[in-house]
């Protein structure tokens, strides 16, 4: 009874020690005896019943793994426990066999090496059992082998060797379709993003190899794996029978990710967040021994805005489309002028093989590139998913949307504390919506009026506060739609951006810095040009980018008024069409609709 202190206290000692308990009980059978009234039995024992966080193990033990569960019980149950101390799923997702007794290459005596996935939770726990042959139990959190996938260049030969376990393991636990396309979605991720660095860190390996030993084989054997799972076209990650092939591959593949490699690496700068000495060993190597080939595709030799140890990060969400590719070349051509720019693009789904040819595009373009898994229904949020991971090392990140260029801006401008720099948009642009969603962000709302309403074409702040916008975002989205506010997508999206500025705190950004057609701001002045849906010129040059005709068309109505913009787009435009090969126009006549389509 809570009201007297005495009981108040007797009342968190007993629940304490419920809560804590290592045994399970029967709750439904407890709950019919309470609610009936009748005495507790304890010494009956009625109660207790088998833990059920055993059951994914006994598939374990069915499936030839000698697991000594009466052993290991406590150690099962302290798994449970901490899963459920941080409100995560107690019972591992997927329960994996790797190593040689998965592959069918084990002698009688050789061990065992069981993976235990779990659902967030941070856990990661270890344990070999005693018996012969022993079992080897890892505990992992699912996210890590994400964040290995997103992030390959931030750890050394030993993510590749993690994610072989995937590649190369025997499910014996979890929903088999969910663990397809999971590691599917995991490796591809992976493979796009670490196959450059992987192939340098391979020759840095090569080159040493007396002094690495059996490790050379492995990783090698790993990336082999890895390679037949994401059957990933030209990934070439297998060493050649010679060395000089193999090292003319890698700087082939270094020449499409970072164009200027060679000039980094002559001025002892990074071209990977994480260089180890293997890593830096490759690329001397590289730079002295295999001469630079010629690039005939590309019309101007400057460089595409890559810069990997630059703390000024873009980062740029297209969904796979060839317009919005073209349009995120447009981008990265434009930013070449910014030095001290860092630019991503992330494709949505691009690990798919309907979409290969998008990501194919960008890399022979030498634009950085990773894919994206989203699961919103609004396609506007995917650009705020999952950002943190793209933003490390950096001090000083943005957002930008794919159909902005860069016309005259020679750096980003520096963020205000902890405040997020942004257009802002009419005050007045919600008041429709201020009675319902007012409670959402009281301190953002002046009446009708939203006081911090932007474009969030272009946004701008220290890191950590844009990581905090886009949760916030995706979390306000979720809120709206609850109140039916879904439709049109991208107003809610806006909406969301705006209100979630407003909470993690907004400073206007100059108008100069995100231009439309409709905007007050002298031609001479544009930094960034933004050839939205506003007006219906630049709603055609945006849909039509694969179609050169309509695009300079388009930009003819619009250059009397915007001349600098647009000489600066289409002198773009015309290098990126240079590069591209766009599909040729054909006729042909749907059997089933009766219409004429390109």
């Amino acid at each position: 009874h809570p009201v007297s202190p005495y009981k108040s206290d007797e009342f968190r000692t007993n629940y304490a020690r419920f809560h804590g308990s290592s045994i399970r009980l029967n709750l439904g059978e407890l709950c019919r005896v309470v609610f009936r009234g009748s005495d507790f039995r304890v010494a009956s024992g009625q109660f207790w019943k088998d833990a059920p966080h055993l059951e994914p193990f006994r598939h374990v033990v069915k499936a030839g793994v000698p697991l000594p569960l009466a052993e290991l019980d406590h150690w099962f149950i302290s798994l449970a426990e901490q899963q459920n101390q941080r409100f995560c799923p107690a019972e591992p997702e997927f329960i994996l066999l790797h190593g040689s007794r998965a592959t069918g290459e084990a002698g009688a005596d050789a061990d065992y090496d069981v993976l235990c996935l779990y659902q967030d939770g941070g856990i990661q726990e270890f344990l070999t059992t005693s018996g012969t042959p022993p079992v080897e139990i890892e505990c992992a959190d699912m996210r890590a082998f994400r964040g290995l996938a997103e992030q390959p260049a931030h750890f050394d030969y030993r993510g590749a060797l993690d994610l072989a376990k995937l590649a190369r393991g025997k499910l014996l636990w979890g929903n088999a379709p969910r663990w397809r396309r999971w590691r599917k979605n995991v490796l591809g991720t992976a493979m796009q993003n670490g196959r450059c660095f992987w192939m340098t860190l391979g020759l840095g390996l090569r080159l040493h190899a007396k002094k690495h030993g059996a490790t050379v084989e492995r990783f090698f054997a790993s990336l082999s794996a890895l390679e037949t799972i994401t059957r990933l076209r030209g990934a070439a990650v297998a060493p050649a029978s010679e060395l000089m092939p193999y090292a003319r591959a890698v700087a082939a593949l270094l020449d499409r990710e970072c164009a200027d490699w060679r000039e980094r690496t002559r001025r002892s700068n990074k071209v990977f967040p994480l260089q180890i000495p293997e890593v830096w060993t490759a690329l001397h190597w590289l730079v002295e021994n295999v001469a630079p080939v010629a690039r005939p595709r590309r019309r101007n030799r400057e460089l595409v805005a890559n810069a990997p140890d630059a703390r000024h990060v873009l980062v740029c969400t297209i969904e796979p489309h060839l317009t919005q590719a073209i349009g995120a070349a447009l981008q990265s051509f434009s930013l070449r002028t910014m030095e001290q720019c860092r630019y991503l693009v992330r494709v949505v789904d691009g690990e798919l093989p309907a979409h290969r040819g998008i990501v194919a595009l960008l890399r022979e373009l030498g634009i950085p590139h990773r894919s994206l898994s989203v699961g919103s229904r609004n396609r506007y949020l995917n650009k705020w998913t999952a950002l943190a991971p793209d933003f490390l090392d950096a001090a000083v990140a943005a957002v930008i949307d794919w159909d902005i260029i860069n016309v005259s801006a020679g750096a980003l401008p520096e963020p205000v504390g902890r405040t997020l720099s942004a257009r802002k948009n009419p005050d007045a642009g919600y008041a429709e919506f201020a009675s319902r969603i007012r409670d959402l962000a009281p301190q953002c709302w002046d009446g009708p009026l939203l006081r911090c309403a932007i474009n969030s074409g272009f946004v701008l702040a220290a890191p950590t506060a844009l990581a905090q916008m886009a949760e916030r975002t995706i979390e306000l989205v979720a809120e709206l739609e609850k109140r039916g506010l879904g439709d049109p997508p991208w107003q809610v999206e806006q909406l969301a951006a705006s209100l979630a500025a407003g909470e993690v705190g907004l400073t206007a950004l100059g108008d100069e810095w995100n231009v439309t057609p409709q905007s007050p701001v002298p031609e001479s002045a544009v930094r960034l040009w933004h050839f939205n849906d506003a007006t219906a010129a630049t709603r055609t040059i945006k849909r039509n980018l694969a179609s050169p005709g309509v695009v300079l068309k388009a930009l003819a109505e619009l250059e009397s008024s915007w001349p600098t913009p647009v000489q600066r787009f289409r002198k773009l435009y015309q290098e990126v069409i240079d590069c591209v090969q766009l599909p040729q126009p054909r006729r042909r006549t749907s059997p089933r609709m009766g219409s004429v389509t390109v």
